[in-house]
């Protein structure tokens, strides 16, 4: 009686364990998609043939405040939104170059 009152009990321990982990995966997983990660479809030839219509792509999230911090070189590709819709492009030119 006493081994399965035991045994009862170390499954509820491992059950709830269980849970936890799932939670806190679950809450990391939701601030990195969030906060950090973007996963968006390309639309049109735009970019073609480096992205082409219907290409996923994993974005990485930057603040507009971090972005003006680093320097962007010739040929990084972009995304950004405009009216609701996201674009991708690719960097031409940086301050200093001539256009």
């Amino acid at each position: 009686m006493i081994a399965k009152r035991k045994a009862d009990l170390a499954d509820k321990v491992a059950g709830a364990a269980l849970l936890r982990r799932l939670v806190l995966f679950g809450l990391i997983l939701w601030l990195v998609f969030t906060y950090g990660l973007l996963i968006a479809q390309v639309h049109g030839q735009g970019m073609y043939p480096a992205m082409k219509d219907g290409d996923l792509c994993v974005i990485f999230r930057t603040p507009a405040m971090k972005l003006a911090r680093e320097t962007l070189e010739q040929g990084d590709v972009i995304a950004y939104t405009h009216e609701g819709k996201r674009y991708f492009a690719r960097v031409v030119a940086v301050a200093g170059d001539e256009v």
